[in-house]
């Protein structure tokens, strides 16, 4: 079995742990595949593209940040993804770093499942020309790039209009997102294996401002309208583009799939206790 091992640069722990991977994968008949120190999220793009095309399986070390950043450019490549918790939270990691030899033994041993998830594309027209295209795992969030600044913008799915808003911002998050500032939002926790697209107003000035939740078929259209308004888009909370006065925001299921390897069954209900209720 092939792995790539990726790691949060910042932190130290990972990269220690990442070693101690390779020395176990590699005695156990597995193969490492690039450097037994691994790579960094902010290396993926320079991975071998013959590393990619046969690689088994990626183990991503780190928190939900690492996991997002490794996610959104694997999925690309159809990889199956075991994150290795390093962070406070963890939600979207497949072990705990204490479990890693179990986790790996299992991985060669084929004792696994790969669970597909749901990811959404984001194309940005000006001018009703595409200037920019993002992937997320998680969510997208349009919101006032000025601290505690409402903005103005409209919503339509499936070119039916559903409000004007004013409001901090608007999330449209996959059903894993549904759990992160989906949920701090005041949006429903959906379940992780069903395909949907929700779309969660943000401190809105209205009373028609519930969550909405729309076919994984559907096109979400967002249109910021304010002239003093600077609004921006965010992809996962980590890449930002600025948006300009009537640019167009269209937000769909995305083509790509991501991988999760799912090492053992679990009650989904505990882990949200677990990971959430309990460490925050």
């Amino acid at each position: 079995m092939n792995f790539l091992l990726i790691h949060n640069s910042m932190n130290e722990k990972t990269k220690v742990l990442t070693s101690d991977a390779a020395t176990h994968i590699i005695s156990t008949g597995g193969t490492v595949l690039g450097p037994e120190c691994g790579y960094s999220v902010e290396q993926l793009q320079s991975v071998p593209t013959e590393y990619l095309c046969s690689c088994d399986c990626a183990l991503v070390f780190g928190g939900d940040g690492t996991m997002l950043a490794a996610v959104r450019f694997l999925a690309v490549h159809n990889l199956p993804v075991c994150g290795v918790n390093m962070g406070r939270v963890g939600f979207l990691s497949s072990v705990e770093k204490s479990e890693l030899r179990y986790a790996i033994d299992h991985l060669l041993a084929g004792n696994y499942c790969i669970r597909p998830r749901m990811m959404v594309h984001c194309q940005i027209q000006r001018d009703g020309r595409p200037i920019a295209e993002y992937e997320a795992f998680n969510e997208f969030v349009v919101r006032s790039g000025e601290l505690s600044r409402a903005i103005s913008y409209s919503v339509d799915i499936d070119n039916q209009r559903v409000n004007n808003y004013i409001a901090d911002g608007v999330i449209v998050a996959t059903p894993t997102g549904s759990t992160g500032y989906s949920l701090s939002a005041g949006g429903p926790i959906v379940l992780d294996d069903i395909e949907m697209l929700l779309i969660t107003p943000v401190c809105a000035q209205s009373f028609f401002s519930r969550p909405i939740v729309a076919s994984s078929s559907s096109q979400v259209e967002i249109l910021c309208s304010g002239s003093r308004d600077r609004p921006s888009l965010t992809a996962d909370g980590q890449c930002c583009f600025s948006l300009q006065r009537f640019d167009r925001v269209l937000i769909g299921a995305s083509t790509h799939k991501a991988k999760i390897v799912q090492i053992r069954q679990e009650n989904y209900f505990d882990r949200i206790k677990k990971k959430l209720y309990q460490k925050l």
